[in-house]
């Protein structure tokens, strides 16, 4: 399968998890059906929010991800 370049952007406990801020990465070019994370993160192609978790992406080189945790109300 392809792989293209992208930058993963990580926020609050998936930062903390990995232990980092941002990386570049290679991932698959086609990624299919998100929603078994859905529960635990949202995720952001190029600062727009994915909604449609069920949903196939194709990824472009140099795309940025961004992994965000669930918010809670308070």
């Amino acid at each position: 399968m392809a792989t293209v370049p992208v930058h993963l952007v990580l926020f609050g406990r998936a930062r903390e998890l990995a232990n980092l801020t941002e990386k570049n990465i290679n991932i698959p070019r086609i990624v299919k059906e998100l929603s078994p994370i859905e529960k635990y993160c949202m995720l952001a192609l190029n600062q727009e929010y994915i909604d449609d978790h069920n949903d196939t992406f194709t990824i472009n080189p140099h795309s940025e991800i961004a992994i965000i945790p669930p918010i809670n109300g308070g």
